[in-house]
């Protein structure tokens, strides 16, 4: 059995996760422990940590593999059972899964070799990193013909994000201050002219009444990623390019085109003329997957503004030279 006794989780992990995480952080340890050894693995080295837990492990007949482990009870994390979902619906553009148990939030993925993102391709050449994406991104979608039987979220449903937002702090001082001076730099997160509270509820309000306009006749229901961007797409010698990470949802397919318009963030936010980055990465991506534009701008606007009120339910805050509020920013003058 492993010995996990000098098992310590890094520090800013632990404070990044909300505290409704903390009793799934206090078993963490003797989950990892359980599935290295039901599963003969071996950890061979450490991966960046965002909310859920993974890290490099070797099988005993020498396979690189990924344990991932995340939560099962806790509201808003789609958690498991929808990536497995995602993963096995799109088919052979993702990672293979190895092993699995859902029902604990575990799954044991096949590791991409050399594991290579495809964000190292913007540095190069950002049109022929966008083209790539545009491929991968059609490659993985396809329509879901039940999609109420299918057991994908609808993306719709995160515009649960506006009800919240109206709740919560942020959403009350802007009714109960309607004057109140800046107190953030947010106007390039709505392309407006003031800065403050109030420029965050205008972008909530604007990002509800566009996402009412589509939802009148949008397009047929699209198997969707949710955060398909350049980090999720990993090279591998043997199969070429390999998804990883989907959230397994369904919607309109110009949905899956927005995470892609902000990364990767360091790119974006350093761009000299974000509103002509975005323009052109919209052209090529309307192209490919032969969406119409300005839809696509709508579609790609209410998922960023939505992220971007996630942002302040996590505790974050808005800088005008943020990679997804200047894409924000950028989208709104084509809407």
């Amino acid at each position: 059995m492993p010995d996990m006794s000098e098992f310590k989780l890094p520090d800013d992990y632990r404070h990044r996760l909300p505290r409704s995480w903390q009793p799934w952080l206090d078993q963490l340890a003797g989950l990892i422990t359980t599935y290295l050894e039901r599963w003969e693995l071996t950890i061979v080295g450490e991966f960046p940590l965002s909310y859920c837990y993974v890290v490099p492990v070797e099988r005993a007949d020498g396979r690189a593999c990924v344990l991932k482990i995340q939560p099962t009870d806790i509201p808003g994390v789609e958690g498991a059972a929808r990536e497995l979902l995602g993963l096995r619906l799109a088919g052979p553009i993702t990672v293979d899964v190895i092993d699995e148990d859902v029902r604990n939030g575990v799954l044991l993925l096949d590791r991409a070799l050399p594991g290579t993102a495809l964000d190292e391709m913007t540095e190069w050449n950002d049109d022929d990193a966008t083209q790539t994406l545009a491929l991968v991104i059609r490659d993985y979608g396809r329509v879901v013909d039940d999609p109420d039987a299918s057991g994908l979220r609808r993306f719709e449903e995160f515009a649960e994000a506006f009800e919240r937002f109206d709740s919560g702090p942020h959403g009350r001082l802007a009714r109960s201050t309607p004057t109140a001076k800046p107190r953030t730099q947010s106007s390039a997160v709505l392309g407006m002219d003031s800065l403050g509270i109030e420029t965050i509820q205008s972008a909530r309000d604007t990002a509800e009444r566009v996402l009412t306009d589509l939802l009148v006749d949008h397009g047929k229901p699209y198997l969707l990623h949710g955060d398909l961007h350049h980090g999720n797409v990993l090279f591998d010698e043997q199969r070429g390019l390999l998804v990883i990470d989907p959230w397994g949802l369904y919607g309109d397919r110009s949905v899956e085109v927005a995470p892609a318009l902000h990364n990767p963030i360091e790119f974006v936010a350093r761009a000299p003329d974000v509103d002509s980055l975005i323009r052109r990465r919209l052209g090529i991506y309307s192209e490919v997957l032969d969406l119409n534009n300005e839809l696509l701008a709508a579609w790609c606007y209410v998922y960023n503004v939505i992220r971007a009120l996630w942002t302040l339910e996590d505790g974050g805050e808005f800088s005008e030279l943020g990679a997804g509020e200047r894409t924000v920013a950028a989208l709104r003058k084509l809407i």
